[in-house]
């Protein structure tokens, strides 16, 4: 459920596949169904991303392919393409430090519906950027804080980044709860712009 400063209210469904290529490659597929209260289908969003593995369980790249189709008024479709390295240093056995950095160039299309990615339209440039600290819960999962302007799907442009905890935990060995508050704002931390409430599942199929 995401909530807004002018106290709208939207709701969205995720599903996202990560799978192994080989020994240095991952990739992540994922979809989001979007709905307002003025219309139920008002938007949608897919993603392509192909991730290295962690070298020296320190380092790992990714880029990002996604779309986002807006149906409710005004329409529009907006592509992202996004490149990032991250870099995760343990601190201590539970704590760890995440520094990441990265472009995006987004493009948008006005009064359209184009499902295909393309660099048609408006095109934006801006830095991708997180950083935050994990603690580990026992080996059965972690919390941790970060501020930035990308996560799973869409990023935003720097002047709207969040500040974001996250909470993981294994209730089996193929099931974790996952759940995320993120309070997005505008310029500055003192100027609310949106509040994100997320849970849900992991399925492990596979343990790597």
């Amino acid at each position: 459920m995401i909530t807004d400063s002018k106290g709208n209210v939207r709701y969205d469904e995720n599903i996202v596949y990560n799978f192994k290529l080989n020994r240095w490659l991952r990739t992540e597929a994922g979809i989001r169904f979007g709905h307002r209260p003025q219309k139920f289908d008002s938007y949608y969003h897919y993603k392509l991303e192909l991730q290295t593995k962690s070298f020296w369980n320190t380092v790992r790249v990714f880029v990002r392919l996604s779309n986002d189709i807006t149906q409710s008024s005004p329409a529009y479709s907006r592509s992202y393409y996004i490149g990032v390295a991250e870099v995760r240093r343990p601190l201590s056995k539970s704590f760890s430090f995440l520094a990441a950095w990265g472009h995006v160039l987004a493009t948008q299309r006005n009064k359209s519906l184009e499902l295909t990615p393309s660099f048609d339209g408006t095109q934006t440039n801006y830095n991708a950027y997180k950083v935050g600290f994990r603690y580990l819960l026992n080996k059965k999962g972690f919390t941790e804080l970060t501020c930035g302007n990308y996560d799973v799907f869409n990023p935003y442009a720097p002047a709207n980044s969040f500040l974001q905890m996250h909470f993981e935990y294994d209730l089996s060995r193929r099931i974790s709860f996952t759940s995320n508050f993120r309070y997005q704002f505008d310029q500055t931390p003192d100027k609310p712009l949106s509040n994100f409430y997320i849970a849900g599942v992991r399925i492990h199929f596979t343990k790597d």
